[in-house]
C-alpha cells in the first residue's frame, strides 16, 4: 500500500469539472467514478465509501505497531 496524503475523487459525468483533467492532482491518488453529476457525489454510497476507506487506511497508518 502506498502512503498517499491526498485523494481526488471525481466523475468524468460532471459538468462543474470541466475537463475532467481539472481533477489531476500531482502526487495525489485519482479515482474516477462513472455516470455521477457534481451534487450526487456527495450523496453516492461509493464515493462515502472511497472517503471512509481513505480515512481508515490514514488511521491505521498512524497507529503504532504491536510487536
Amino acid at each position: 500500500r502506498a502512503d498517499v496524503g491526498c485523494i481526488t475523487i471525481y466523475s468524468a459525468d460532471d459538468p462543474a469539472l470541466l475537463p475532467a483533467s481539472n481533477a489531476y492532482l500531482r502526487g495525489a491518488l485519482a479515482v474516477e467514478v462513472r455516470g455521477l453529476g457534481h451534487l450526487a457525489s456527495f450523496a453516492s454510497p461509493r464515493v462515502l465509501s472511497l472517503v471512509a476507506e481513505a480515512l481508515a487506511d490514514r488511521s491505521a497508518a498512524a497507529l503504532p505497531v504491536a510487536s
